[in-house]
């Protein structure tokens, strides 16, 4: 669903807050905001950081870059900012300067990008003056001057550039987008009101700080998750929360003490969170826009708490066994020793900025052995196509389409128009392991709409601590004739050898792992699709599907025995 018309468009709208609109507009009728200034620039001169989580790029040379599994070299002594043959999001990243913090960098060739930067990026030139992309400059900047040039000087053109960003970015903030765009736009005026001295940096501090109260308190949920419900998405922003502790510790003169302690509890809260959704191995469930490799994990986002104010982890995320009941973000499930299921059942969040929501409700994910077997497709790209239109759509994920149509109304690589509504969710204990229920209304597109049901059994083998099997049960109400199919995408180290009458063995690294029963009235193809684990990467692994086809409600169950 690439393309919508005017009626869709309207659909999205009525979504947006309306200062959200306001500002919309004034964005798209007005140009860019340019700044001048005269007043001197001059730096608090007891302003300290300590060092951040190192970055989670690779470093291949000094003028060559590798972001989204592309590398490029970009040319010395002149580099090349604007990179004609580089998708976009590659661009935003070569102006984050996250390799600032990138350990095998030398500080002589740091020093020598921030020149070059300066020199080639006139204020408004793109991509480099587009807000996000400043709000992560400045803060990546701030970090490598007062951490690895702490005992130099900082060039007095250097600066005024980082001035000029901060004054450039506050008339250019992301009010029309808001969620972690906004909140980058907040933090990195703080550090620019730490870091500079004078009434404008007040101004932005405390500005700064009070909007970075409301926003903590509108962004994180009552169980301590992101309200974007992207795994991903949630560590970036608990990283955010922690380098604005480490700026409001460090500066404790300067800073709100309110504001510290709030920070500290939100991390605290939302680790707690974070440890009870991600594996063994520091990878989180692929939900949301959700891909390896872009944030910190659950060990180093508690590494960097430990080093601010003594964060002690939390012991169970590499053992035992517990019930997973995160409803506010709606994600459920059971982990037992190596074993895994969680499956998202939340309301599309936030209703007026669901940019990175996929048509996944009642979707899950299936660890055994710490080995992936039932995996979400994940996201390849941000671009608008095919592969972005492909990894949100319904049947890339592990719950059923019905007459091949989406869950909600995605369209272009962000938008949302009419939306499935969460009906119910929750998961308990049983004597022999647990059992999931929960629904949705969704499929604007078929007449009369549809709900649907799952309910997922997770029994366990209790002589050896383990999932022994997850059965699933599908319900789907409706009226009329309809075809629906159900979709279990298979981690690409998985082989499927169909044995016949609904039994099919799952190999793994050529071992029997599992086997799925299929019920005798449903028919079943394996066919092919992607997971893209991370940007850039598209990899073919087996996707089982089920079909069936009748008037009115229709029940499809399947069960994965662990071998």
């Amino acid at each position: 669903m690439g393309k919508i018309n005017l009626f869709g468009r309207l659909r999205t709208i009525r979504y947006l807050k309306p200062s959200q609109l306001h500002y919309y507009l004034i964005r798209r009728g007005l140009p860019t905001r340019s700044i001048q200034f005269s007043e001197n620039i001059i730096t608090r001169s007891n302003s300290k950081l300590v060092a951040p989580i190192q970055a989670s790029g690779v470093y291949v040379s000094d003028y060559a870059f590798e972001f989204l599994n592309v590398t490029a070299e970009l040319g010395v002594p002149e580099i090349n900012w604007q990179p004609d043959n580089m998708s976009r999001l590659w661009q935003y990243n070569l102006h984050y300067f996250d390799y600032l913090r990138e350990p095998e960098r030398s500080r002589e060739n740091k020093k020598s990008l921030v020149d070059s930067w300066i020199k080639l990026n006139q204020q408004g030139s793109q991509p480099g003056w587009e807000p996000f992309t400043v709000s992560l400059r400045i803060v990546n900047w701030i970090f490598f001057f007062l951490v690895e040039m702490e005992n130099e000087e900082i060039p007095q053109f250097w600066l005024k550039s980082l001035y000029e960003q901060a004054l450039w970015l506050e008339k250019n903030d992301e009010k029309h987008i808001l969620a972690n765009h906004y909140f980058e736009n907040i933090k990195a005026l703080m550090f620019a009101g730490v870091y500079f001295e004078g009434k404008t940096a007040d101004k932005w501090l405390k500005k700064s700080q009070k909007l970075l109260e409301q926003q903590i308190q509108e962004q994180f949920l009552n169980d301590g998750g992101h309200y974007e419900k992207s795994p991903m998405y949630h560590c970036l922003m608990v990283e955010n929360c922690l380098d604005l502790y480490n700026l409001a510790a460090n500066n404790r003169g300067i800073c709100a003490t309110k504001l510290q302690a709030l920070l500290k509890s939100q991390i605290e809260y939302s680790l707690h969170w974070l440890s009870d959704l991600q594996y063994h191995n520091g990878e989180m469930p692929l939900f949301n826009d959700a891909a390896h490799g872009i944030a910190p994990d659950y060990l180093q986002l508690s590494q960097y708490a430990s080093r601010l104010f003594l964060y002690e982890p939390e012991a169970s995320i590499v053992s035992g066994g517990r019930l997973i009941d995160l409803d506010a973000t709606g994600y459920y499930g059971l982990e037992v020793n190596s074993d895994k299921f969680i499956i998202d059942c939340g309301d599309i969040s936030p209703s007026y900025q669901p940019g990175h929501t996929h048509c996944d409700f009642l979707s899950y994910e299936l660890v055994f052995d710490d080995q992936p077997v039932v995996v979400d497709s994940g996201v390849y790209e941000y671009a608008e196509g095919e592969m972005r239109e492909y990894v949100r759509s319904t049947k890339a994920h592990n719950t059923v389409s019905v007459d091949e149509d989406e869950q909600s109304e995605i369209w272009a690589a962000f938008r949302v128009a009419r939306r499935a509504t969460k009906l119910k969710a929750n998961i308990k204990q049983s004597n022999n392991g647990a059992v999931f229920s929960g629904g949705y209304e969704g499929f604007y597109a078929v007449k009369g709409r549809a709900k649907h049901f799952r309910k997922a059994n997770i029994s366990l083998n209790k002589i050896n601590n383990a999932i022994m099997c997850l059965s699933i049960e599908d319900e789907i109400h409706m009226s009329g004739h309809h075809q629906v199919e159900s979709f279990i995408h298979l981690h690409p180290s998985i082989d499927c050898q169909d044995q016949g009458s609904g039994d099919i063995q799952l190999v793994q690294y050529g071992e029997p792992i599992a086997n799925v029963m299929i019920e005798e009235d449903c028919k079943y193809t394996i066919s092919r699709s992607y997971y893209c684990p991370e940007f850039g990467k598209k990899i073919e692994n087996s996707v089982i599907v089920l079909q069936k086809e009748s008037c009115d409600n229709i029940t499809m169950r399947y069960e994965i025995n662990k071998v």
